[in-house]
């Protein structure tokens, strides 16, 4: 900014006559002054613009519908019968079986059964009967059966494995000619669903001591008995091992029932907290509806 101090240079020198302005000539000179330099500030400084604002461009998002979900149809003719329909489950930890720590295995062996039965119900329709089924050490699903047609025994495997069973290839799984009667097939699936912390029952939390182990072996045949299950002589153990402060026992069940029978029994022992795993079972049809039950049962108790 330039300042011109007109009042201070008048003052120091003493005007001659023919000079001295008058107050209306310095008012209008001082106007003119005033004018001329902001004449030149308009010219050499130009307001800043600030640049208009623009709308952030949208994006149309497209939500997917939802996928319709299917209830459980009919279990394996005569052998398996309906159990349940679909849920929601919760989010689960991808988790390998071996790498889990000793008390998440606990909880992780409390559940499989429920689960690989339950995934059964759902994926085997009707016109499929088994022969066989065997589940082994939390991992393995074994089964043998007969359909009426190839197709209805390749869409049960792909149902399977959209419930996300690994199916072992040939030998291990196939489907072949039964003479006149249709198909016959074997299929082998490794089961690996993960850490479940968001079910309800978390077995490393009902953990009992080795003295009540009456008390519970006394539970497990109640609930069987309860669901018209036959149980052959009473329970037999087979081993125990120690784990830490823990230590694990084997117990051996044999009975006779409805398919629909020990399903219920496992049912049964998840809604009353029993914490207790199956390690073995196996189910061989019989006459009628009635299927023979070997199973072994793994119970995990404080020292």
């Amino acid at each position: 900014m330039i300042r011109i101090n007109l009042l201070k240079s008048a003052a120091r020198k003493k005007a001659k006559p023919g000079n001295i302005l008058t107050p209306k000539v310095m008012i209008i000179a001082l106007i003119a002054v005033i004018c001329g330099i902001g004449a030149f500030l308009g010219i050499t400084l130009k307001p800043v613009r600030k640049p208009a604002r623009t709308a952030a461009p949208t994006v149309a998002v497209t939500v997917p519908p939802p996928v319709p979900v299917r209830s459980g149809p009919d279990m394996i003719e005569e052998v398996v019968k309906e159990i349940g329909e679909r849920h929601n489950e919760p989010a689960r930890l991808n988790i390998p079986y071996p790498e889990m720590t000793f008390l998440e295995k606990v909880n992780y062996e409390a559940l499989f059964a429920r689960q690989v039965f339950l995934l059964l119900s759902r994926a085997i329709p009707p016109g499929i009967g088994l022969k066989m089924l065997e589940v082994d050490n939390f991992l393995t699903v074994y089964a043998t059966g007969v359909g009426d047609s190839r197709e209805l025994i390749s869409s049960t495997f792909t149902a399977l494995k959209n419930e996300k069973l690994e199916i072992l290839s040939q030998p291990h799984s196939y489907i072949s000619a039964n003479g006149s009667k249709g198909y016959k097939f074997v299929v082998t699936c490794k089961a690996d669903f993960g850490i479940d912390h968001g079910d309800p029952f978390q077995a490393w939390e009902h953990i009992d001591t080795r003295e009540n182990i009456p008390f519970i072996i006394k539970k497990i045949s109640e609930i069987g008995v309860a669901n018209k299950i036959s149980f052959k002589g009473k329970p037999v153990q087979t081993s125990a091992e120690d784990v830490g402060l823990y230590r694990r026992y084997i117990y051996s069940f044999k009975g006779k029932g409805e398919y629909k029978s020990f399903v219920s029994l496992i049912l049964g022992l998840y809604t009353e907290k029993i914490p207790c795993a199956f390690k073995k079972v196996v189910l061989n049809a019989g006459t009628g509806t009635d299927v023979d039950i070997a199973m072994d049962i793994l119970l995990t108790l404080k020292e």
